[in-house]
């Protein structure tokens, strides 16, 4: 079983010159809930203004009703993440959280322009095997 649920964000996470914070809580546009171990698959799309991009190392949480993931780093090895206009997507395993309320993105600024236009997060969850 399936489910979805959308994070709309559309706004930039700041780099350590800008006054702009680099971590920030987004709440679902919808509420869904499964049991059992979960796979989370993230689909992070970067926004499409010029430098909306970022090098730098990015990190999220997932906290629901029952709990929250622990730290992840979204990396896909020999990729370019983060990219302007594009949507970068990841498949971490961890506990059940229950229905999914809001989440924890940021990133380390690490990099030249570490700042960076998050657009959106889809994030699906299903039930995986250990």
């Amino acid at each position: 079983k399936q489910l979805q649920v959308y994070f709309p964000f559309n706004t930039w996470l700041g780099d350590a010159q800008s006054k702009l914070k680099a971590k920030r809580e987004i709440y679902p546009s919808t509420d869904h809930h499964q049991k059992g171990p979960t796979c989370y698959h993230i689909a992070v799309k970067t926004g499409k203004d010029m430098g909306a991009g970022t090098d730098a190392n990015v990190y999220i949480i997932i906290y629901g009703k029952s709990g929250r993931t622990t730290i992840h780093h979204l990396d896909n090895r020999l990729k370019n993440d983060f990219e302007r206009n594009k949507t970068s997507e990841f498949t971490i395993m961890d506990i059940d959280v229950g229905k999914i309320d809001r989440i924890k993105i940021w990133h380390d600024n690490t990099g030249i322009g570490s700042a960076w236009l998050l657009d959106s997060i889809i994030i699906q969850t299903y039930e995986c095997g250990m």
